[in-house]
């Protein structure tokens, strides 16, 4: 039967070959035309599901309190039951400190649901003292250009000054440029001759994370305080997705990582190295120079190689 009817084809388009050639020439035009409208981007609009909400409240008096009083009705004005799409909030609680994610489906207005959880967590009757942030990451938020500028004739406070009253207004009322920020520009002190003097250890070693990192990782089930402890062995440990990791990185202050291990600073993902000062990038490039530097691996490919993949294969 199958047979019968492709004969009859090929007899019909050998009898009416004008027509068929007619057809041919139609779909091709019609796939010619189809191709130039496809639209293409270097950089795709990805948003991640999940929305962040860090709360401080220094003057709670102990875990439970801080519970009670914020994360429960945090939870609850939170939760699928008060805001449509979110399928889960998880949360971890501490004296002082709480860090919520708030999950949500795929495909759904990410603008518009981190709209309702601003609004959610406006409407919650915290203490008083209470501060909460609210933090949602995609790879839209990565900057489209890192520039630099120097001068033979101003000095750095001179050069930011004039960076930040001439070039930063006229870059921000640009068409589709949603934020411009300036760094660096700091006048270093004069060198002051003084007498050696005994000094002693510092209270607070260097590469010392910030609490919000310290617990947000507590999140994720790590437990680290410096920046000396996230080596590669510490991130396979993480209990999450590839997502999870670079929430974990973002929250990792840029001045720090010069005292992560090399090992570590050359697995850095390529989304989390385009958020960063080119000073803090150059510096932590030189220090991994001998592992093949820094931005080698997009997120993908990092999360591979942490979790025991060849590098050579990734």
């Amino acid at each position: 039967m199958i047979a019968a009817f492709f004969d009859r084809i090929t007899r019909l388009s050998l009898r009416f070959r004008w027509v068929t050639v007619g057809i041919a020439v139609l779909v091709l035009a019609a796939g010619v035309w189809a191709m130039t409208q496809l639209n293409l981007e270097l950089l795709p609009r990805i948003e991640f599901p999940q929305t962040v909400v860090v709360v401080q409240w220094p003057d709670a008096e102990s875990s439970a309190q801080f519970l009670e009083e914020v994360t429960i009705p945090l939870e609850e004005n939170l939760g699928p039951d008060a805001i449509n799409g979110v399928v889960n909030v998880e949360s971890t609680t501490n004296t002082g400190f709480a860090f919520i994610i708030v999950r949500n489906d795929f495909g759904l207005n990410q603008e518009a649901i981190l709209r309702e959880i601003e609004a959610a967590v406006a409407a919650t009757a915290l203490p008083e003292t209470a501060v909460s942030q609210v933090l949602n990451f995609s790879l839209n938020d990565l900057p489209v250009v890192v520039a630099s500028i120097s001068s033979a004739e101003l000095t750095l406070v001179e050069l930011k000054e004039r960076v930040q009253t001439d070039l930063e207004p006229g870059l921000a009322s640009l068409t589709d440029v949603s934020q411009v920020s300036v760094s660096g520009g700091q006048e270093l002190p004069e060198p002051v001759a003084v007498v050696p003097t005994p000094t002693p250890a510092p209270l607070v070693t260097p590469g010392r994370l910030p609490l919000l990192v310290t617990q947000g990782a507590k999140q994720f089930g790590l437990d680290i305080t410096y920046a000396q402890d996230v080596t590669p062995d510490v991130l396979a440990g993480i209990e999450g997705t590839e997502e999870d990791i670079l929430a974990v990185l973002m929250l990792i202050p840029g001045e720090v990582l010069p005292y992560a291990p090399p090992e570590t600073l050359a697995l850095l993902p390529i989304e989390y190295i385009a958020t960063l000062d080119t000073a803090i990038v150059a510096e932590i490039d030189q220090l991994a120079a001998d592992l093949g530097g820094v931005g080698q691996y997009n997120i993908t490919q990092a999360y591979a190689i942490i979790n025991g993949a060849d590098p050579a294969e990734v």
